[in-house]
């Protein structure tokens, strides 16, 4: 149990420097390449879970898109957390199968999808009655950070639907002539 704490703690880690390497080789340095993001963090989870590419597919649809480092941070945490569960319980007993990520992006809103065609989750798991620390970062997350919602969908595997908007961030402008007092 404590290997698999130490796992988790890892890749979490690991989601979170992941921006910070994005970040460094962007040309702006606020901004960061949505997908090339994703997709490393998840080829990451991939190696860190031992997972067979050939026997658990991955499928990524995002549009180019670049996104701020906060929210590049909380989106790498959630995925992070539902990714490493879909690679953790998903494919239990060797089965192979499908794990996806869709993003769409309309104006301000974003649409993220994280599901896999596995065994399911139970229909004893309560995203906010949850004990797990997973989901339960994964639901405070998007509801405070993010400021969006998250439901879960069991058919055919699960599903997770994430949908919010891009808050932006008023920023002040101060004068070299203002005065502190």
């Amino acid at each position: 149990m404590d290997a698999e704490i130490f796992n988790e703690t890892k890749n979490r880690i690991l989601a979170m420097s992941l921006v910070h390497e994005r970040l460094h080789q962007s040309e702006t340095l606020a901004d960061i390449d949505f997908a090339d993001y994703v997709r490393k963090l998840a080829l990451g989870l991939f190696r860190s879970y031992g997972v067979n590419p050939s026997r658990v597919v991955l499928t990524i649809e995002i549009p180019s898109l670049t996104i701020g480092v906060d929210m590049a941070i909380s989106c790498g945490l959630v995925l992070n957390e539902l990714l490493s569960n879909s690679l953790k319980y998903a494919f239990a007993d060797g089965r192979s199968g499908e794990i996806g990520i869709a993003v769409s992006f309309n104006g301000s809103r974003y649409d993220i999808e994280i599901w896999d065609n596995g065994i399911g989750l139970p229909e004893s798991v309560d995203l906010r009655g949850n004990e797990t620390l997973g989901l339960q970062l994964v639901v405070s997350i998007v509801e405070n950070q993010l400021r969006g919602t998250v439901a879960v969908l069991r058919e055919k595997g699960t599903r997770f639907k994430i949908n919010f908007t891009e808050a932006r961030q008023k920023h002040s402008r101060v004068s070299l002539d203002d005065k502190i007092q």
